[in-house]
């Protein structure tokens, strides 16, 4: 049955076509912004949701390392993860102000007592889980700490990495991270993984950085996409590490080396470690920033830590 068009039913028709047109324009208009995006915004809005928690306020406190403190790298003897585990440090020790002191040793109670970070480089094998479990709860013992209330939530068999900050009010803190070495690498995509969650881990932990989930290609190796999927140790599965590999960066990006310098400024503007001052610190010197950090990515010294250029 046809309904006649009053002139009320005209007029709602033709602020709905207005409303749509609206919408349209404005969806439009989005994707242009996007599309044009400011690249200084857009590492603003990195360092923000990385190292702040996506925080607005000035007065956050942006956590960072000291200068000066123990590395300590112990577990399974792999060379070429050594190897990478050093070269690191070499960075964070060439390109900011921080120097780490890095030692290996064969097990964490070898470690020096004034390690602050604690490294368990395993081999994914089935009791890396219960290592992982006796370890932290040393390192708490040895430091008067108390092992945290969710612990069991860090030390999964399948987790090919994790980082973690141990520490009580009123004593520094001590970090924490196990890393799959993933020794018996016999795929180049197995062989890529294992040198992503090396350095995935060794950078949040020096960055103090959370984990970004993204539904785009990163352009950081904080931000992961994650593939939906129901198995339990999904980057054991080939198949499904090649397509995780396809959809995330394999090692530093660009966004991800301007993180570290702009941390780690040579600059009293930053020296109170709040966020505002970092803002402002991005706003001026953006170009500066940019330019150094392309400089330490596109040097050849540095080609084993930087072989994609993200």
């Amino acid at each position: 049955m046809s309904i006649p068009l009053t002139r009320g039913r005209q007029a709602c028709l033709a602020i709905g076509m207005i409303v749509m047109l609206g919408a349209a324009a404005l969806a439009v208009a989005l994707l242009l912004t996007i599309s044009q995006r400011d690249p200084a915004l857009e590492f603003q809005a990195l360092f923000r949701d990385a190292l702040a928690r996506g925080s607005t306020d000035d007065s956050f406190p942006v956590a960072r390392f000291a200068r000066r403190y123990d590395v300590c790298a112990y577990g399974a003897s792999d060379p070429l993860t050594e190897r990478r585990v050093a070269r690191f440090f070499e960075l964070v020790r060439n390109e900011t102000w921080m120097q780490p002191n890095l030692s290996f040793r064969a097990k964490v109670s070898e470690c020096p007592e004034t390690t602050f970070f604690y490294i368990f480089h395993h081999n994914g094998e089935g009791g890396s889980a219960r290592a992982t479990l006796d370890d932290l709860m040393f390192i708490t013992a040895r430091h008067d700490m108390a092992l945290p209330a969710d612990h069991l939530r860090y030390i999964p068999a399948h987790l090919p990495g994790f980082v973690v900050t141990l520490g009580v009010p009123g004593k520094p803190p001590r970090i924490f991270s196990a890393i799959n070495g993933f020794p018996d690498a016999k795929s180049e995509t197995e062989r890529i993984l294992a040198r992503t969650v090396l350095q995935q881990e060794l950078f949040q932990a020096v960055l103090v950085a959370r984990d970004l989930e993204v539904k785009r290609r990163p352009v950081s190796i904080v931000e992961e996409w994650n593939i939906s999927t129901t198995l339990r140790n999904p980057l054991t599965d080939p198949q499904y590490a090649a397509r995780w590999l396809q959809h995330n960066v394999h090692n530093m990006c660009l966004y991800d080396i301007m993180l570290l310098i702009t941390l780690y400024a040579w600059d009293e503007a930053v020296l109170e470690g709040k966020l505002g001052p970092y803002i402002r610190y991005i706003r001026n010197h953006y170009d500066e920033i940019e330019k150094r950090a392309r400089a330490i990515q596109q040097n050849p010294g540095y080609n084993d830590l930087f072989p994609e250029k993200c």
